[in-house]
């Protein structure tokens, strides 16, 4: 039986058809105090990532920021290790049919592309992931740990930091600097920036393909792919170690598409992230990863996209 507190938040949040996409700011690592990411791991306790069930918290992984050509250092992930993981997973969202995905396996450091999702279905999919929900029936796995494990609000929060989150849901200012923008994913005080912050910011903007010039815009000048770049920067600033993107080429033109996906899955295998794509777009999915996968929505069966698609696309 559930804590009557965190069933009041869970129900509350899910009669929302909005739940905005936040991550709470971080300080800047430095050589005395690192940061510290707070998301799952598989064993022993602590925290966890964004969602409502039951459980306990977990440890931290200690991640050192840096800011070079990609903005924080490479890690060396377990590619054995199962960064998510669906079994039987029900999930009704008041559709034609409920969701359903039979099993999902992404390993850490492995990148995928899902067919067969459309935006409602995408959007409760990424809180499933993420812990916003719980399934109806299955169970959905993160790092090893049950996302129905976490009780509380607190633990909820902690987990963001595994998770980067691209997506039109993510709140953006217009009336706001780009630069401010990407640094208030960092700190609350803009109007105090260090030059360690400033520099970190900047090699984020480096990294998803945004001139320096347009740092000192408003959001509101940027096209469709530099909302979409800020976006992308946003979700890496908080150096997650799984990114999930809901139809990132949605809203791009046809001869910004192939310069981002390129963009995009370099900076996944740059970062050695576990990335998961959902998008219609099957020429799309094959140009930001190998592995593109179709959901049957009867059945949940997620099946590979056939070598003829790949070939004709």
């Amino acid at each position: 039986m559930r804590a009557s507190p965190r069933t009041s938040m869970r129900d509350s949040t899910r009669s929302k058809s909005f739940i905005p996409i936040t991550t709470t700011p971080q300080p800047i690592a430095t050589a005395a105090s690192p940061r510290v990411s707070r998301c799952w791991s598989p064993e022993a306790p602590t925290s966890t990532a964004i969602r409502r069930t039951a459980g306990s918290p977990v440890p931290c992984r200690f991640r050192p920021t840096t800011g070079c050509g990609s903005a924080t250092r490479p890690r060396m992930p377990d590619s054995t290790g199962a960064a998510i993981e669906l079994r039987d997973v029900q999930k009704d969202y008041h559709s034609l049919r409920p969701l359903r995905v039979r099993t999902l396996d992404v390993r850490e450091g492995e990148s995928i592309a899902l067919l067969g999702f459309d935006r409602a279905a995408a959007e409760v999919f990424v809180n499933l992931i993420t812990g916003a929900t719980v399934p109806d029936s299955g169970e959905v796995r993160v790092f090893g740990r049950p996302t129905a494990a976490i009780q509380d609000a607190r633990s909820w929060l902690d987990a963001l930091d595994c998770f980067g989150i691209l997506s039109e849901r993510a709140v953006v200012l217009d009336n706001m600097t780009v630069e401010d923008n990407l640094a208030m994913t960092l700190t609350m005080s803009l109007h105090d920036v260090d030059a360690a912050m400033r520099a970190k910011v900047h090699a984020i903007a480096d990294e998803v393909g945004l001139r320096r010039e347009q740092l000192s815009k408003p959001v509101a000048a940027l096209s469709l792919g530099g909302r979409l770049r800020l976006r992308l920067g946003r979700a890496l600033a908080p150096d997650p170690r799984i990114l999930l993107a809901e139809h990132p080429n949605a809203l791009l033109e046809p001869a910004d598409v192939g310069g981002f996906a390129a963009d995009y899955a370099r900076i996944v295998a740059n970062r050695q992230l576990a990335s998961v794509v959902l998008t219609a777009d099957s020429a799309f999915a094959t140009a930001v990863t190998s592995r593109t996968l179709t959901l049957q929505p009867a059945t949940g069966e997620l099946k590979p996209l056939s070598v003829w698609k790949r070939l004709f696309r």
